[in-house]
């Protein structure tokens, strides 16, 4: 294109490579808009301050920290200085990688050059430091920015809020919450529900619907994610009355749709307080609401199933996974394993196992235990089995761990073969060299 507007005499100047330049980074061509710098020399053009800063900004929006630094030495050398926008760029591209002390060693470089950070450059080294889970630094960086008199933004606060979350800090995230309100800062969806997501995360339910209530008071409608976070919260600490009353008010008083989420944090609450059969009338609902399952959810179903045996159910969540388009993964096949324990299923076991090979899944350590422990209550007779079973293990590389070896021991004690047993079980040992 520049070529093309040489040849009809029209001169080219800084301000139409750095327009060039500008649209290459935009367009994430990054790298083309670095090579576009590199060549204004070559059509007698000196690069200026924009024409860096315009390739700078392309490295940052594609996360490329190494030439966006070394674009910072390159305009010195030639005598340019750099502006607190080269920085807030530069420090940004540190972002996609998580290259905080980078980005803190960039915010000191300003500093030695006597430059002013602004609130663009405090949020890009926040947000570094928040991605690369860095949460210490991410509230110190807050601070610094309240010390130097930097008027706050509601985006820094919320990062700030983020960091506590992934840092485990909900009381620290209430904190700074209520914060705001002394720099004059309305919280927003964004602030309410991250701190509503931290409680959640710890189970602290009663906080996190106080927060809540406080986010409607504000005027702030609470989202789906936000009535989860809070719903998410009674199932960490087993108030499973409480998330049932709460589920019906995220349809009622709140007026929004549960989605995946919502129904599968429901189903786990059943599932750990021993409330199965709820589980079959939860997944019900959320197929009469048109709400997709996901796999999730179907591992919960399953993980259920485990309580009373109810091995068929197990089966019947097996086939709808697969009629839904899922692949049936080790992990749900073994939350499917553990559900022939209770009645001795140990023939259904067996079957479930071949389809595992069938469908060339690999089975792991725990889907032998399950296949084992499956045998402990049969009525067959067949603790021998477990032996054969051990060798398909041999022969899978899978050694055997503390878990395999009671399976085996509880499976020859309760059918009366615990001599032969311990008999068969040290002489196995010994031959894969776990004896000496």
């Amino acid at each position: 294109h520049l070529e093309s507007l040489e040849k009809f005499g029209i001169d080219l100047s800084a301000s139409a490579f750095c327009s060039t330049i500008g649209a290459l980074g935009r367009a994430g061509e990054w790298k083309q808009a670095v090579k576009m710098l590199s060549s204004m020399y070559d059509h007698g053009v000196t690069p200026d301050l924009n024409s860096y800063n315009a390739a700078i900004i392309g490295c940052s929006k594609a996360g490329q920290w190494k030439p966006a630094i070394q674009m910072i030495e390159d305009l010195m050398i030639v005598g340019l200085r750099p502006n607190v926008h080269t920085y807030a760029y530069a420090i940004a591209s540190c972002k996609k990688k998580g290259n905080w002390e980078k980005a803190l060693q960039l915010m000191r470089d300003m500093e030695n050059l006597g430059i002013k950070k602004n609130i663009h450059v405090y949020t890009a080294a926040m947000s570094t430091c928040c991605n690369a889970g860095e949460w210490e630094s991410t509230l110190k960086l807050l601070e610094q920015l309240l010390r130097d008199d930097i008027k706050p933004s509601v985006h820094a606060f919320n990062i700030a809020l983020k960091a506590c979350r992934e840092g485990d800090q909900a009381k620290l995230s209430m904190k700074l919450l209520n914060d705001m309100s002394i720099y004059r800062m309305n919280p927003d969806v964004v602030s309410f529900t991250t701190v509503v997501c931290a409680l959640g995360d710890r189970g602290l339910w009663k906080q996190a619907l106080k927060v809540l209530e406080i986010m409607k008071s504000k005027g702030c409608q609470p989202d789906i994610q936000a009535c989860n976070a809070v719903l998410a919260a009674f199932a960490k600490s087993g108030e499973v009355s409480g998330a049932y009353r709460f589920f019906e008010r995220i349809k009622g008083e709140y007026g929004l749709t549960p989605n995946t989420i919502s129904y599968t944090t429901l189903m786990s609450v059943c599932e750990k307080s021993g409330d199965t059969e709820k589980i079959d009338t939860i997944f019900s609902d959320m197929s009469a609401a048109a709400c997709q399952p996901s796999k999730v959810t179907f591992l919960t179903a399953l993980k259920a199933c485990k309580r009373n045996g109810r091995w068929t159910q197990a089966l019947k969540y097996l086939s709808l996974l697969k009629s839904n388009g899922f692949e049936v993964d080790i992990k749900l096949y073994n939350a499917a394993m553990q559900s022939f324990h209770e009645k001795g299923e140990s023939e259904q076991a067996k079957a479930l196992y071949e389809e595992i090979l069938a469908m060339k899944v690999v089975p792991n350590a725990t889907t032998f235990c399950y296949l084992i422990q499956s045998f402990e209550k049969s009525k067959r007779n067949d603790w021998k089995t477990v032996f054969q079973i051990l060798e398909q293990m041999k022969d899978q590389g899978i050694s055997p761990d503390l878990r395999i070896y009671n399976a085996v021991v509880c499976v020859c004690e309760t059918q009366g073969a615990w001599i032969e047993g311990a008999k068969r079980l040290t002489d196995y040992r010994r031959s894969i060299g776990d004896l000496d």
